[in-house]
C-alpha cells in the first residue's frame, strides 16, 4: 500500500514550525540572563512555561539550558528586557503580601483547598506557597485582597467569629444540629465545612453573638455501616469525630 504525501501540507507545516522556532530563538535572544540567554520553551515540575516564571521565586526566572525533553538544567534571573507580559503566573495571580504566588490546590490536615482559607488562621486568609507530595503544604504565607477565598459573612450574621460562614444541619454524635450548640464546649459553635452524604463536620469554628444557640440537636437514624472519622481545626486546636452507623454514640477528643 501505497503512503501519500500532501506536499504542500507539508511544506505549510515546515514554514510554520520554522516561524514558531524563529519567534522563540528572537524572544530568547531579546530576553537574557546574567549567565545567558533564556531557553524557551522549558519544563518545571511537568508545567512548560513559554516566558518568564515567578514559580517558587520572587523574581522573574527562565531556564538558561535544558535537556532533550526541554526540562530546565539550569537557570537564572530575567533581565528587564523580558516582557513582564510573557511572565507566567498561576492562581490567577493570586499572591501573598509577600508578592509569592499562592499554590492550588493544597491540602492542610487532610483536607483540600482550592483557594485562600482563614482555617486556623483566626480570620486571617492564607495560602500554600509550596507543597510537596500528595500537594501537601510545605510553606505558607498570608493572601493579598486580590485573592478569592471561601465565603465570609457580615458583621451581623450569624459565623464564626474568623467570618466563616455556618453549615446548618450537621450531625454531631448522632444529633443533627441547625443552630450553634455547646454540646462538648464551652462555645457555641458549629461546622463549616461538612461530609456530603452524612453531613458530619470536616471542620468548625466558634460562633459570633448573632448566632442561635441549643445545647442538643435533633437525634438522627442510625444504619449499620463503617466509621467515620472527621478531623476539625479552629485556632490552633483541633477536634476528632469518629462516628460509627451502629446505633453507637459518637466520641470527641
Amino acid at each position: 500500500e501505497e503512503l501519500h504525501i500532501n506536499t504542500q501540507k507539508m511544506k505549510s507545516l515546515s514554514v510554520l514550525v520554522v516561524i514558531v522556532s524563529l519567534s522563540a530563538d528572537v524572544y530568547a535572544q531579546n530576553c537574557g540572563t546574567n549567565s545567558g540567554p533564556c531557553q524557551f520553551p522549558f519544563k518545571y515540575n511537568g508545567v512548560t512555561y513559554e516566558g518568564c516564571t515567578l514559580e517558587d521565586s520572587q523574581q522573574p526566572w527562565c531556564a538558561t539550558s535544558v535537556d532533550a525533553n526541554r526540562n530546565y538544567l539550569n537557570y537564572d534571573y530575567c533581565s528587564q528586557d523580558c516582557k513582564q507580559a510573557s511572565t507566567t503566573t498561576i492562581a490567577g495571580g493570586c499572591k501573598t503580601l509577600d508578592g509569592i504566588n499562592c499554590k492550588f490546590p493544597f491540602q492542610y490536615l487532610g483536607i483540600t483547598f482550592t483557594t485562600c482559607t482563614a482555617v486556623g488562621f483566626g480570620g486571617l486568609n492564607w495560602c500554600a506557597t509550596s507543597t510537596g507530595q500528595d500537594n501537601i503544604l510545605t510553606s505558607y504565607g498570608i493572601c493579598s485582597s486580590s485573592c478569592a477565598s471561601e465565603s465570609t459573612v457580615g458583621a451581623n450574621v450569624c459565623g464564626t467569629f474568623d467570618r466563616r460562614s455556618c453549615i446548618f444541619p450537621f450531625v454531631y454524635n448522632g444529633q443533627s444540629y441547625s443552630t450553634c450548640t455547646t454540646v462538648d464546649s464551652t462555645i457555641p459553635w458549629c461546622a463549616t465545612r461538612v461530609e456530603p452524604v452524612s453531613n458530619e463536620p470536616i471542620l468548625y469554628g466558634y460562633c459570633n453573638n448573632n448566632c442561635q444557640v441549643s445545647e442538643s440537636g435533633v437525634p438522627v437514624t442510625t444504619t449499620t455501616g463503617s466509621s467515620t472519622n472527621a478531623t476539625t481545626t479552629n485556632g490552633g486546636s483541633s477536634t476528632t469525630a469518629t462516628t460509627t452507623n451502629t446505633g453507637s454514640s459518637t466520641t470527641a477528643t
